[in-house]
């Protein structure tokens, strides 16, 4: 009698627990594979798949062309693939659409990489152009993607792009239509071919003309660079090392005119900014500063004055002047360094990264106190890194406090920087439709 009292009780239990399974709700991504839902990140609702599978067979039936829309999920996007590149793969693979109408729509997610793609036809772009994102993707359902309600993201987004192609449907175009556009962009795409070859043979003539006249210009510098007619009109020019002229008129840039004037100005003028000093303490000449002042000093001389004098000692007469109004700035600076650099105890190759920056860019007519002199090393030494390289500045109110030259100098410097196999019941409804790579994606 226990016995069987004991086997009642089992089973009614057995009982219930079937009867438990059988009214349980059931899992989100059970047996979610059908002819327009591939749910490989098993995240879509029975409720969601019979929705899309209702737009389709009945909803979008009743619409011209009866177009189709379909969903892949998935957990990651295979090797990294962009978003975009890859909803179209998917849609091109599969033929989303019917054929002639090019009508089909895909909806892809990747749920772990946080992003979503829809692709759009060829014949539906005007329905849903690109710009129709924001009426598509709400803020409500990006509050849904966030919070990880996915099910009722997509379910929320298919429908109102259901709604958009019914409220739409005379913006949907015909064979006819879209044949006839495919033929205008083709039109449009042979005009543009016809256009950058026409481009590409006046770029190649440019090329040709421009290396002939290069060759004529190196030709003329040459000669002249070493006729003694115009050597004794400028007879600064003989401390200029021949190996340098023949450089310096390679490198040099196509003039306008071909004077001995324009000669000037691109070969012997960069070569005496730039070696004065060298020229200076090479060959016996009274100066009244070190040479290297005159290096700096020749910054601020125009370059008329400088090709018209005759010799050194008119030269460095020119130059006095400046080093006289700019040596108190020099000195301030050097001083500023000094003190900077046996303070913070630098060692000699940052005391050279420094100093280089500052020799190379620094505007001795600007006038600095003490303090801001001190202050610019400070934050030079922020952020100069320890391969001499610039680095952003973090607190643009930082700038504000320095000299304008070295504003300059930072701004130009830094402005010079999963798998994806389906199901083989998916895609067995389509017609073979193709797209125009239309769409909009996006992520959350």
């Amino acid at each position: 009698m226990l016995v069987r009292r004991k086997i009642n009780w089992l089973v009614l239990l057995l009982g219930l627990v079937g009867c438990w399974l059988w009214l349980a709700p059931q899992p989100v991504a059970a047996a979610n594979q059908t002819a327009w839902v591939n749910d490989q990140a098993k995240v879509l609702s029975q409720r969601t798949v019979a929705e899309i599978d209702q737009i389709n067979q009945e909803t979008f039936a009743k619409v011209k062309g009866q177009p189709q829309l379909a969903v892949i999920t998935v957990d990651h996007l295979p090797d990294n693939q962009d978003i975009d590149d890859y909803g179209v793969a998917m849609f091109e693979k599969y033929q989303v659409g019917r054929r002639d109408w090019d009508n089909g729509l895909l909806l892809t997610v990747a749920i772990a990489d946080h992003k979503y793609r829809l692709t759009v036809g060829y014949g539906l772009e005007a329905v849903i152009p690109d710009g129709s994102k924001q009426m598509i993707v709400t803020a409500k359902i990006k509050a849904e993607l966030k919070d990880g309600r996915y099910d009722a993201a997509i379910r929320h987004m298919i429908e109102k792009i259901s709604r958009r192609v019914v409220t739409q449907e005379a913006a949907i175009r015909t064979p006819a239509a879209i044949q006839e556009k495919r033929q205008r962009d083709q039109r449009i795409k042979i005009g543009v071919f016809i256009g950058l070859i026409l481009l590409i043979i006046l770029v190649v003539v440019g090329i040709v003309a421009y290396i002939r006249q290069k060759r004529r210009w190196q030709a003329y510098a040459l000669t002249t660079l070493q006729d003694e007619h115009f050597l004794q009109k400028h007879p600064l020019v003989r401390f200029m090392p021949w190996p340098e002229r023949v450089k310096l008129v390679k490198t040099t840039s196509l003039p306008t005119k071909f004077t001995d004037v324009q000669l000037l100005q691109l070969v012997f003028i960069p070569y005496l900014r730039e070696h004065i000093s060298e020229i200076l303490a090479a060959n016996p000449v009274a100066l009244e500063y070190p040479a290297a002042d005159y290096q700096v000093a020749i910054k601020a001389v125009t370059d008329r004055p400088l090709y018209t004098a005759k010799t050194l000692t008119k030269l460095v007469t020119l130059l006095n002047p400046k080093i006289r109004q700019i040596k108190p700035m020099m000195l301030r600076y050097q001083r500023a360094f000094e003190i900077y650099s046996q303070q913070k105890k630098l060692s000699a190759k940052r005391q050279q990264q420094l100093w280089a920056i500052l020799t190379a860019n620094v505007d001795y007519f600007e006038t600095v106190t003490d303090d801001e002199a001190l202050t610019l090393f400070a934050k030079m030494d922020r952020y100069v890194d320890q391969n001499g390289q610039l680095k952003p500045v973090k607190d643009q109110a930082d700038l504000m406090l320095l000299p304008v030259w070295w504003t300059t100098y930072h701004d130009a410097t830094l402005n010079s920087g999963s798998s994806s196999s389906s199901s083989s019941n998916f895609g067995s409804g389509f017609g073979g439709g193709s797209t125009g790579g239309g769409g909009f994606s996006g992520g959350w």
